[in-house]
């Protein structure tokens, strides 16, 4: 029976949070169906990751759809829920923590936002990327979601007005709670030990129930928690591969030229490709995917990606402009023609594994596949991780990475490690 439901806000950040407690051989299974029936369920699943996609929408929806899950969850009787939540903060942090609180009627959620081995650290109160405070990273230039501060505190406040109250390290075993008072507790931490401290204070004043966090926590999660461990079968694929980067993080651009210097050759997909509707059924999408099907089977070594710097973001942006969509809007019409042309891919030629960057990206080819499940099943590596999807159709594996992660000879490495 599940015993832990990880809310998360994208696919990427769902597996790498599923694949904390499936690499220590506890049954766990990532989903994106809201209205999952974990009756259903094989009786073995401890934990279920739920990716809601509520990333980039409104601050209400957000809360509402948090509120929605948590409910059925309750109702089914999960004992214990995690919000997973970005590692730079980005997306409806507070509406969604609000969410949680209001399902579970509580007047406490305890919240560790650091991940340590990523370089994400909180001191008072404050979040940090590789010693900067978030709001001076290049996360302050995300093109769809910017962080605007780096204090918790104005993060969370500035879409829910439930007091937020910073435990420091010295007072991870003495801080007191408010009395009949709503509260979020954000704990400072600034490595693993802090991060297992804090889960011991919290198991032994019984306060698991609902915490939140990214990854960093969720892994200490799979040491405190009372959860069976069943070890997985191993499935057996392919050598061929496809590399599609979705993502515009400065990261993953500079993984995709270092890559290229060693002679992988990349296709740059046009504005038209990525923003008209149904291209991919035109005679000139579907020349394009024949092209791209003669280079696999030749054994080319290809990376399809959406833009070559910043700069082409502006230029996708400005054409979604001339076909009347929402530029707010357009990053997931282009993850849905992505979908849709690996789709197309897959159905014309055989591939064992699929590199993905980005998480609107992973999963516009998840929901195109229609897949009835990921089981994360490997972290090759920090951020990046190797699952097996749940179909009747398509025998492939995806390695999935969040845009910000790795350095980069990051996807060589993850190309030696196919090998």
């Amino acid at each position: 029976m599940v015993k832990l439901l990880v809310i998360a806000d994208d696919f990427t950040g769902a597996l790498d949070t599923g694949v904390q407690f499936s690499k220590k051989d506890i049954p766990t299974i990532v989903s994106t169906d809201e209205n999952i029936k974990y009756e259903l369920l094989d009786e073995k699943i401890q934990v279920v990751v739920l990716d809601i996609e509520t990333r980039h929408i409104n601050s209400f929806e957000a809360f509402l759809k948090v509120k929605k899950v948590v409910d059925k969850a309750k109702e089914y009787g999960i004992k214990y829920i995690y919000k997973k939540t970005d590692s730079t903060l980005r997306g409806n942090i507070g509406s969604e923590l609000a969410g949680a609180i209001k399902a579970c009627n509580s007047n406490e959620l305890f919240f560790i936002p650091s991940f340590p081995k990523a370089n994400r650290t909180t001191i008072n109160g404050q979040h940090y990327v590789d010693g900067k405070p978030l709001n001076k990273t290049a996360y302050a230039n995300d093109p769809f979601e910017p962080t605007k501060h780096s204090s918790i505190a104005e993060i969370i406040n500035s879409q829910s007005n439930i007091e937020v109250v910073t435990i420091k390290q010295k007072d991870y075993e003495t801080f007191q709670l408010k009395e009949d008072k709503q509260a979020i507790y954000v704990f400072d931490a600034q490595n693993d030990l802090d991060l297992m401290k804090i889960g011991k204070v919290l198991k032994e004043r019984k306060k698991l129930k609902l915490t939140a966090g990214c990854a960093g926590f969720a892994g200490i999660l799979t040491e405190i928690l009372e959860l069976k461990r069943d070890k997985a079968e191993t499935k057996q694929y392919e050598l061929s591969s496809l590399i599609i980067s979705g993502s515009v993080n400065t990261a993953s651009i500079n993984q995709v030229k270092y890559s290229e210097k060693l002679g992988y050759k990349s296709i740059i997909l046009t504005p038209k490709q990525l923003l008209a509707h149904d291209y991919f059924n035109s005679s000139e999408g579907e020349a394009f995917i024949h092209d791209i099907v003669s280079k696999i089977n030749k054994g080319d070594k290809i990376i399809i990606k959406t833009a070559e710097d910043r700069s082409q973001v502006k230029e996708c942006l400005d054409y979604s402009v001339k076909l009347n969509i929402n530029p707010k809007k357009a990053h997931l019409l282009i993850a849905e023609n992505i979908g849709k042309m690996v789709k197309q891919v897959l159905d014309k030629t055989t591939i064992g594994h699929l590199v993905i960057f980005g998480g609107d990206t992973a999963f516009g080819i998840i929901k195109a596949l229609g897949c009835n499940g990921i089981v994360p099943q490997n972290e090759i590596f920090l951020g990046v991780v190797a699952s097996d999807i749940l179909s009747n159709k398509y025998n492939v594996q995806i390695i999935t990475k969040a845009g910000g992660f790795g350095s980069d000879d990051t996807l060589i490495r993850i190309v030696e490690y196919l090998k």
